[in-house]
């Protein structure tokens, strides 16, 4: 492969739509039949239309929108494949155009041409120094695999005019590049990113199963393993009862963290809950020291003849039960084309009944949600929010003021709601801390009006996030969830907005509206320590691709920096990272680095369909100025809320003032910035 030489890329009607900005395709509803109520079960599109079709009016077909042109009509024939050294930034890259690689025949179709992007990307990969590359997905690439190719239409011939097979070459190369116009792979030099390895895997889960009393129930049902987290007799919800899986136990393992699995069982499960109480250390037995070829092979045993098997780490040991069809739920969903979907869901359950924990006590108090125990979920009507006052005619709610509503926030669709709640924090050592939250005698409840006068509660200290943290010794701030640090303010402060008047009422609304949808009225928090990855790690393979790298900082109520950190494209608008996430820089580093394929993939997305692309071009290993983090800390402390941009050109600061955001300055260096602006005072 040598590099291609420098061209114009021509603008072309987009192939996949003839320059129209859409496409005649066949209507959604000659996937499902011609019934009124349908399996939706039919995979192609060649069956009779519905007659009464909202969408196609019967016709069969309806406009859709052209993705590669993105509705515009045109495209640029070029693309631009790129591989960047994780580690020194450095960078290569070519640009397909026609013409500047030579077409191979298709193995696989004989008699059809392609244009074998794997071999481009491979000499990139080696030119920089990388030996495993990671896509836009964070997957590994197969050397023997590493890209799709261009596939060229069938009038590509080698024996074709010369005008002909530029023209076809054009057009395919336009329509893949419509898709994607900058295909930007991340490699690593060999040894730096190793993988995860099953086995310490599922012992991190069974560390957090125990630490958060727990179930980590692994089932195998219609050739497919799946891996969650459960509390004690929990259910799927309705329609969550599909178990997605993956062929292997081991994929199953590498495609779940411990913070996952909490965060999928809220949505999944629901379950009566029970308070957690004090209990001896798991005394364990042989199934402890199962390996993942144990599981596999105990489980698959188990599954023979019924439905499927499971195996359930509780209490230090594995317990294995056959599976059978316990309930089939028929669901029935609308279609935009008129018609009613009809599925039908099948849950399973165990054939042999698990042994209760220890520490299973007794159960939470419950009741009905207040919001739909009548069994629909009411809200108020949208005709009501400019003046408070129904419309006697409104099509919704026929004057009444308050409309149904599909889904119930008061209990997340659960139709249960929870008078206490259990906490656990696990360390990042799978050390646990479990609280049992009660409603007391005589809470000690804070009623007041705030600001914006709305009135309030605030209910007891020992009830927040703050004292959990303080139990556990360490900072609220340190606390995790949906794998970010954020647990919300009505955990934090304990406040909420209410009417009530009663304090016990108070609480218990606050207990509720803090274990809504959470299965057995637990909260699962990760604790995870301020980051210290440095910067540099992050702005050589930016900067080596030619991105550009937004700094978010603003101090907070408190006194101490948040940070905020986003990757883009050098020529988009400003992605602005919210600064309330991270607690240091290294904190944002790290978690842009834990899924650097995946964030320098995207910035793709910024790039126009008829953007014409320089190819980034880094030859040697990207040198970064250094005490970037404390330049920073002094700019955030003097202005209170900055925002700063990096690329290959230099630094730009811009401050929030005056409620707006103020440019300070330019310069090619951020610590010539930085003391241009003590000098000026801007």
């Amino acid at each position: 492969m040598t590099d291609t030489a420098p061209v114009e890329p021509a603008l072309i009607a987009c192939p996949a739509c003839d320059g129209l900005g859409f496409r005649i395709a066949p209507c959604a509803c000659r996937h499902n039949g011609t019934e009124f109520l349908v399996s939706g079960r039919l995979l192609l599109s060649d069956s009779d239309p519905y007659p009464d079709c909202e969408i196609c009016r019967g016709s069969g077909e309806t406009t859709v929108m052209c993705f590669p042109c993105r509705q515009g009509g045109s495209l640029l024939a070029q693309g631009v494949v790129t591989v960047v050294n994780a580690v020194t930034g450095q960078t290569g890259s070519v640009q397909v155009v026609p013409g500047a690689f030579e077409p191979v025949p298709w193995e696989a179709r004989p008699g059809r041409w392609i244009i074998d992007l794997s071999a481009i990307v491979s000499e990139l990969a080696a030119r920089v120094g990388v030996d495993t590359l990671y896509d836009m997905l964070d997957r590994p690439l197969s050397t023997h695999d590493l890209a799709t190719p261009i596939y060229l239409p069938d009038t590509w011939s080698p024996a074709s005019p010369e005008d002909e097979k530029a023209a076809a070459e054009q057009a395919a190369i336009a329509e893949w590049a419509g898709r994607r116009r900058w295909h930007l792979y991340v490699g690593y030099p060999a040894g730096v990113r190793t993988e995860t390895d099953p086995e310490q895997r599922l012992v991190e889960l069974r560390r957090a199963a125990d630490a958060g009393r727990l179930d980590l129930v692994v089932r195998f049902l219609d050739g497919f393993w799946s891996v969650a987290f459960e509390v004690p007799n929990a259910h799927p919800r309705q329609g969550q009862a599909w178990y997605p899986g993956t062929a292997t136990l081991v994929e199953s393992l590498l495609a779940h963290t411990p913070s996952d699995l909490v965060e999928q069982s809220k949505g999944a499960t629901t379950a009566s809950g029970h308070w957690v109480v004090a209990s001896p250390p798991p005394a364990g037995d042989g199934t402890s020291a199962w390996t993942v070829e144990d599981l596999v092979a105990a489980v698959s045993i188990t599954a023979g003849g019924a439905a499927g098997g499971s195996a359930t780490w509780r209490d230090g040991r594995w317990q294995l039960s056959a599976l059978k069809v316990v309930e089939e739920r028929e669901l029935l969903a609308a279609q935009q084309t008129g018609q009613v979907r009809s599925t039908v869901e099948r849950v399973v359950g165990r054939v042999d009944d698990l042994k209760t924990p220890p520490w299973l006590g007794p159960s939470i108090p419950t009741q009905r949600c207040a919001r739909c125990v009548s069994g629909v979920a009411w809200r108020e009507c949208s005709c009501t929010y400019l003046d408070d006052v129904a419309t006697p005619d409104c099509p919704r709610c026929a004057g009444v003021g308050r409309a149904p509503d599909p889904y119930c926030s008061g209990c997340d669709d659960t139709r249960l709601v929870h008078l206490g709640a259990v906490v656990t924090l696990i360390g990042p050592d799978g050390r646990g801390q479990t609280t049992n939250l009660r409603i007391g005698k005589t809470p000690d409840v804070e009623f007041f009006v705030n600001d914006q006068g709305v009135r309030c509660a605030r209910v007891p200290r020992e009830l927040t996030a703050v004292a959990w943290a303080e139990a556990f010794g360490v900072d609220v701030d340190w606390l995790c969830s949906h794998g970010i640090r954020s647990i919300g303010a009505l955990a934090r402060d304990g406040v909420l907005a209410t009417d009530l008047t009663d304090p016990r009422e108070a609480v218990a609304e606050y207990l509720a509206r803090l274990t809504a949808g959470r299965p057995g009225g637990r909260l699962v928090y990760f604790v995870r320590p301020p980051g210290d990855v440095p910067i540099e790690s992050l702005l050589r393979p930016v900067l080596g691709v030619d991105a550009r790298a937004e700094f978010a900082i603003a101090v907070d109520p408190r006194g101490r920096l948040r940070w905020g950190l986003a990757v883009t494209h050098r020529g988009a608008q400003s992605r602005y990272a919210p600064p309330e996430i991270d607690l240091t820089l290294g904190d944002a580093v790290g978690r842009v680095l834990a899924a650097l394929p995946q964030r320098l993939g995207g910035i793709e997305h910024d790039v126009a369909r008829t953007e014409p692309l320089s190819p980034a071009q880094q030859g040697r290993a990207v040198q970064i100025e250094t005490g970037i983090q404390t330049l920073l800390q002094e700019v955030a402390q003097r202005y209170g809320r900055v925002l700063a941009a990096v690329t290959r050109d230099g630094w730009t600061l811009h401050a929030w003032t005056q409620r707006r955001w103020q440019r300070i300055g330019t310069g090619t260096s951020l610590r010539e910035l930085v003391t241009q602006s003590r000098t000026t005072g801007l």
